[in-house]
């Protein structure tokens, strides 16, 4: 929701705490809990995204047919990042980066 999203970005206070749903609850603790693991390790970039990835579909293969929503070996900057929002991962957060800033990175063939 955009509430979850804007707890994420700006963290929270009390009353934000009693707004949100059990649901949501977990998507913040998740998401504090994977930026507190990247600092223990003082992971960022793309190793932090590929931990992140890891932790959230198990494995980087896993998450790449995830986001390869046409089964054809390549991902749609439009679903990829759908896909951070859909994960709920605050990219900037968690790696430095913007979804489409690390999308250009992997891009090896941009048509767009």
């Amino acid at each position: 929701s955009d509430h979850v999203q804007r707890v994420l970005k700006h963290g929270m206070d009390g009353r934000d705490l009693q707004e949100l749903t059990d649901a949501e609850l977990t998507v913040v603790a998740e998401q504090e809990q994977l930026a507190s693991e990247l600092a223990a390790m003082n992971a960022s970039g793309r190793l932090a995204l590929a931990y992140v990835f890891v932790k959230k579909m198990g494995s980087l293969k896993r998450a790449f047919r995830w986001f390869d929503t046409r089964r054809i070996g390549k991902i749609a900057q439009v679903v990829w990042d759908t896909g951070f929002t859909l994960l709920h991962i605050d990219s900037e957060k968690l790696t430095g980066w913007k979804p489409f800033e690390i999308f250009k990175q992997i891009d090896i063939d941009p048509c767009d």
